[in-house]
């Protein structure tokens, strides 16, 4: 058994890397600050994550309740899906 692991900050490395940092492509150590911080306000205080039941991790570290439907969302994007590609329709080939 692993009895300790980082798994969960390399996750938020990641998140940074791939998200903010490399698409940026920050030329300065002002814009590494700046970018920095907008990640941290954005990741921590905007951004609901699925493994928080879409909570962001503030919300979360404060405990804050919410009512959570896994199937219930699900099937309302289900429906919204269908009702989105039924209404555009092909002219060429009728589907």
């Amino acid at each position: 058994d692993v009895a300790y692991s980082n798994s969960m900050i390399e996750r938020v490395n990641r998140t940074l890397k791939y998200r903010y940092l490399f698409p940026h492509q920050p030329r300065n150590l002002y814009q590494l600050k700046e970018l920095l911080e907008y990640f941290i306000e954005d990741y921590n205080y905007k951004k609901p994550l699925a493994i928080l039941n879409g909570l962001t991790p503030d919300e979360a570290w404060r405990e804050k309740k919410i009512e959570f439907n896994k199937n219930k969302i699900l099937q309302e994007a289900r429906e919204k899906r269908l009702e989105y590609n039924r209404s555009k329709r092909c002219d060429n080939c009728g589907f």
